[in-house]
C-alpha cells in the first residue's frame, strides 16, 4: 500500500498542473488562514468592534459574501471553460487577485464604513474561485488518482499552508506591539504569489488534460483490439 502511494504521488507530482497547483494552494492558504484567525481580533483592536459584534461581523461576511461567491463562481466555470483558455485555472487566479486587493486595502488606514464594504466584495470574489480551483484539480488528474490528488493537495494545503499561518501571523502582531494591521499586510503577499502560480499552472492545464483523454481513448482501444482477438 506504501508503495503504492508513493507511485501515485510520484506520478501526480510529475504532472505540470499539480505541481504548479499544490505549491499555489499552499501559499493562497497560508495567507487566507491567517487572514480568517486575525480578522475578528483585527475588528476589535484596530476598527473599535466589541467583541462579540467582531464574531458576529465576520460571521456575516462569510456567510454573505461566501454562499453567492460559490454559487457563481460555479456557473462561471462550467460557462467559460471551453472559451478562455485554461479557465478553471484561469478564473480562480484573477478572482483571487481581485478579492485580495481589495482585503489588503482594507487592511490600510481607512474608516470601519470603507473597510468591511471592501471585506464583503472581496470575500465574494475570491470565493468565487473555490468551484473551478476543484474543477480543474480534477481535470489534471486521471479518474483513477483523484483520491490520491486531492489528498495530495488536502496534505499540501494543511502542511505548508495551514498549520502555521495563525502562530506566524500573531508573532508578527505581537513584534509590532499587537498591531495586527501590520501582521495582516505582512502575510497577504504569499496570495498574490499563489494566484500567479496558478496562472501558471493554466498554461499546462489543456494539455494535461488532452494528455489523459488521449490515454483513455488508447486503453479503450487496445481493449478493444483485446476483445476482437479473443473472439477471432
Amino acid at each position: 500500500m506504501i508503495a503504492g502511494l508513493r507511485q501515485d504521488l510520484r506520478t501526480i507530482w510529475g504532472i505540470t498542473t499539480m505541481r504548479y497547483a499544490l505549491v499555489g494552494v499552499s501559499a493562497l492558504l497560508f495567507s487566507i488562514t491567517a487572514v480568517a484567525a486575525g480578522l475578528p481580533q483585527f475588528y476589535e483592536r484596530q476598527l473599535g468592534v466589541k467583541g462579540g459584534q467582531a464574531e458576529a461581523l465576520f460571521a456575516v461576511l462569510v456567510i454573505a459574501g461566501g454562499l453567492p461567491g460559490v454559487l457563481l463562481g460555479g456557473r462561471l466555470a462550467d460557462r467559460y471553460s471551453s472559451r478562455i483558455r485554461g479557465a478553471r485555472m484561469a478564473i480562480p487566479a484573477y478572482c483571487i487577485l481581485v478579492g485580495t486587493s481589495l482585503f489588503t486595502m482594507s487592511y490600510l488606514w481607512v474608516p470601519i464604513g470603507v473597510a468591511i464594504p471592501l471585506e464583503l466584495v472581496g470575500f465574494f470574489i475570491t470565493t468565487m474561485s473555490i468551484p473551478s480551483l476543484r474543477a480543474g484539480l480534477s481535470d489534471a488528474v486521471p479518474a483513477n488518482l483523484r483520491g490520491a490528488g486531492f489528498g495530495a493537495f488536502n496534505l499540501c494545503s494543511v502542511l505548508f499552508g495551514q498549520a502555521a499561518a495563525p502562530l506566524i501571523l500573531f508573532g508578527i502582531s505581537g513584534a509590532f506591539d499587537d498591531n495586527l494591521r501590520t501582521a495582516l499586510l505582512a502575510v497577504s503577499p504569499p496570495v498574490f504569489v499563489g494566484a500567479l502560480l496558478l496562472l501558471r499552472a493554466r498554461d499546462h492545464l489543456d494539455e494535461d488534460a488532452a494528455k489523459i483523454f488521449q490515454a483513455i481513448l488508447t486503453a479503450m482501444q487496445e481493449q478493444q483490439e483485446r476483445e476482437a482477438k479473443g473472439q477471432a
